[in-house]
Protein backbone atom coordinates (compact mmCIF):
# COMPACT_ATOMS: atom_id res chain seq x y z
CA UNK A 1 0.00 0.00 0.00
CA UNK A 2 2.61 2.21 0.63
CA UNK A 3 4.51 1.82 -2.91
CA UNK A 4 0.90 3.23 -4.21
CA UNK A 5 0.79 6.27 -1.43
CA UNK A 6 4.63 7.14 -2.48
CA UNK A 7 5.43 5.94 -5.86
CA UNK A 8 8.58 7.74 -5.34
CA UNK A 9 9.57 7.63 -2.20
CA UNK A 10 8.58 9.18 1.05
CA UNK A 11 10.02 12.93 0.88
CA UNK A 12 12.97 13.34 2.95
CA UNK A 13 14.28 16.88 3.80
CA UNK A 14 18.21 18.16 3.73
CA UNK A 15 19.60 20.91 5.10
CA UNK A 16 21.60 21.67 1.90
CA UNK A 17 21.31 21.09 -1.70
CA UNK A 18 24.07 21.29 -4.17
CA UNK A 19 24.12 23.92 -6.89
CA UNK A 20 23.26 21.30 -9.37
CA UNK A 21 20.81 19.99 -7.14
CA UNK A 22 19.06 23.36 -7.30
CA UNK A 23 19.54 23.85 -11.21
CA UNK A 24 17.72 19.92 -11.42
CA UNK A 25 14.68 21.71 -9.35
CA UNK A 26 14.33 24.20 -11.88
CA UNK A 27 14.64 22.14 -14.47
CA UNK A 28 11.76 19.82 -12.95
CA UNK A 29 9.03 22.71 -12.94
CA UNK A 30 10.28 23.91 -16.35
CA UNK A 31 9.12 20.31 -17.97
CA UNK A 32 6.97 18.77 -15.33
CA UNK A 33 3.99 20.31 -16.72
CA UNK A 34 4.32 18.93 -20.00
CA UNK A 35 4.99 15.41 -18.31
CA UNK A 36 1.41 16.22 -16.87
CA UNK A 37 -0.26 17.32 -19.89
CA UNK A 38 0.76 13.88 -21.93
CA UNK A 39 -0.06 11.71 -19.14
CA UNK A 40 -3.83 13.10 -19.07
CA UNK A 41 -4.25 13.96 -22.62
CA UNK A 42 -6.78 12.15 -24.11
CA UNK A 43 -8.21 10.96 -20.27
CA UNK A 44 -11.70 10.16 -20.70
CA UNK A 45 -13.77 11.40 -18.23
CA UNK A 46 -14.26 7.73 -16.91
CA UNK A 47 -10.07 7.64 -16.31
CA UNK A 48 -10.69 11.05 -14.70
CA UNK A 49 -12.45 9.49 -11.93
CA UNK A 50 -10.43 6.97 -11.30
CA UNK A 51 -8.74 6.58 -8.33
CA UNK A 52 -4.71 5.58 -7.84
CA UNK A 53 -5.15 3.55 -4.63
CA UNK A 54 -8.00 2.40 -2.46
CA UNK A 55 -8.99 6.30 -0.39
CA UNK A 56 -6.94 7.65 -2.80
CA UNK A 57 -8.21 10.98 -4.80
CA UNK A 58 -8.80 10.96 -8.68
CA UNK A 59 -6.55 11.40 -11.07
CA UNK A 60 -8.85 14.95 -11.73
CA UNK A 61 -8.60 15.56 -7.47
CA UNK A 62 -4.48 14.93 -8.20
CA UNK A 63 -4.31 17.79 -11.24
CA UNK A 64 -6.26 20.12 -8.99
CA UNK A 65 -4.17 19.52 -6.07
CA UNK A 66 -0.87 20.13 -7.95
CA UNK A 67 -2.64 23.31 -9.58
CA UNK A 68 -3.96 24.69 -5.68
CA UNK A 69 -0.54 23.34 -3.98
CA UNK A 70 2.01 25.21 -6.33
CA UNK A 71 0.33 28.12 -5.88
CA UNK A 72 1.26 28.33 -2.41
CA UNK A 73 4.45 26.93 -2.88
CA UNK A 74 4.76 30.07 -5.07
CA UNK A 75 3.13 32.65 -2.51
CA UNK A 76 5.25 31.24 0.24
CA UNK A 77 8.54 31.26 -1.70
CA UNK A 78 7.64 34.93 -2.38
CA UNK A 79 6.61 35.82 0.96
CA UNK A 80 10.28 34.09 2.87
CA UNK A 81 11.91 36.49 -0.50
CA UNK A 82 9.81 39.54 0.64
CA UNK A 83 9.40 39.25 3.97
CA UNK A 84 11.18 38.67 7.19
CA UNK A 85 10.47 35.11 7.53
CA UNK A 86 7.18 35.19 7.39
CA UNK A 87 4.47 33.00 9.29
CA UNK A 88 2.48 31.09 6.30
CA UNK A 89 -1.04 30.08 6.04
CA UNK A 90 -1.44 26.19 6.19
CA UNK A 91 -4.39 24.57 4.38
CA UNK A 92 -6.15 21.31 4.53
CA UNK A 93 -5.45 19.95 1.53
CA UNK A 94 -7.85 16.75 1.94
CA UNK A 95 -10.66 19.29 2.83
CA UNK A 96 -9.94 21.43 -0.72
CA UNK A 97 -9.52 18.24 -2.51
CA UNK A 98 -13.31 17.79 -1.69
CA UNK A 99 -14.66 21.09 -2.80
CA UNK A 100 -17.22 20.79 -6.06
CA UNK A 101 -14.31 22.41 -8.33
CA UNK A 102 -11.56 19.89 -7.27
CA UNK A 103 -13.65 17.06 -7.83
CA UNK A 104 -14.91 17.87 -11.04
CA UNK A 105 -13.55 16.01 -14.31
CA UNK A 106 -13.10 19.71 -16.27
CA UNK A 107 -8.92 19.85 -15.55
CA UNK A 108 -8.31 22.35 -18.28
CA UNK A 109 -8.27 25.24 -15.88
CA UNK A 110 -5.95 23.95 -13.39
CA UNK A 111 -3.66 22.39 -15.91
CA UNK A 112 -3.78 26.24 -17.50
CA UNK A 113 -2.84 27.24 -14.26
CA UNK A 114 -0.36 24.34 -13.72
CA UNK A 115 1.53 25.37 -16.86
CA UNK A 116 1.43 29.54 -15.86
CA UNK A 117 2.00 29.09 -12.00
CA UNK A 118 5.16 26.74 -13.20
CA UNK A 119 6.95 29.51 -15.51
CA UNK A 120 6.36 31.73 -12.41
CA UNK A 121 8.40 29.54 -10.41
CA UNK A 122 11.10 29.42 -12.60
CA UNK A 123 11.51 32.79 -13.08
CA UNK A 124 11.28 33.33 -9.43
CA UNK A 125 13.99 31.06 -9.02
CA UNK A 126 16.07 30.89 -11.41
CA UNK A 127 18.66 33.84 -10.39
CA UNK A 128 18.33 33.45 -6.83
CA UNK A 129 21.66 34.13 -5.48
CA UNK A 130 22.61 31.71 -2.54
CA UNK A 131 22.07 33.86 0.31
CA UNK A 132 18.32 34.46 -1.59
CA UNK A 133 18.08 30.50 -1.44
CA UNK A 134 18.40 30.42 2.39
CA UNK A 135 15.53 32.19 3.13
CA UNK A 136 12.91 30.81 5.04
CA UNK A 137 9.42 30.84 6.27
CA UNK A 138 7.64 29.39 9.27
CA UNK A 139 5.15 26.74 8.95
CA UNK A 140 2.54 27.19 12.18
CA UNK A 141 1.66 23.38 11.22
CA UNK A 142 4.51 21.54 11.15
CA UNK A 143 6.48 23.97 13.59
CA UNK A 144 9.53 24.72 11.28
CA UNK A 145 11.07 27.26 9.41
CA UNK A 146 11.51 25.99 5.71
CA UNK A 147 13.75 27.18 3.30
CA UNK A 148 13.33 28.25 -0.28
CA UNK A 149 15.74 25.49 -1.27
CA UNK A 150 14.26 22.66 0.59
CA UNK A 151 10.75 23.84 -0.07
CA UNK A 152 11.75 23.61 -3.80
CA UNK A 153 13.12 20.00 -3.16
CA UNK A 154 9.98 19.33 -1.32
CA UNK A 155 7.40 20.56 -4.70
CA UNK A 156 9.98 19.12 -7.35
CA UNK A 157 9.54 15.43 -5.61
CA UNK A 158 5.67 16.36 -4.90
CA UNK A 159 5.13 16.89 -8.99
CA UNK A 160 6.86 13.57 -10.06
CA UNK A 161 5.02 11.89 -7.04
CA UNK A 162 1.68 12.70 -8.54
CA UNK A 163 3.11 12.20 -12.05
CA UNK A 164 3.22 8.51 -11.09
CA UNK A 165 -0.51 8.43 -9.31
CA UNK A 166 -1.61 9.78 -12.70
CA UNK A 167 0.11 7.23 -14.31
CA UNK A 168 -1.47 4.55 -12.88
CA UNK A 169 -4.85 6.32 -13.11
CA UNK A 170 -4.00 6.25 -16.93
CA UNK A 171 -3.07 2.34 -16.32
CA UNK A 172 0.51 3.45 -17.65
Amino acid sequence: MEHLQYPVGKFQFKDEYTSAELKGFIHDFTVLPGEMKKITDGMSPEHLQRSYRNGGWTAAQVVHHVAESHMNFYIRAKLALTEDTPIIKPYSQDKWAEAPDSKSHEIEASMDVIKGIHKKIVMLLKDLSAEEWERKFYHPDSKRHIKIKQVAALYSWHFKHHLEHLKMCAGK
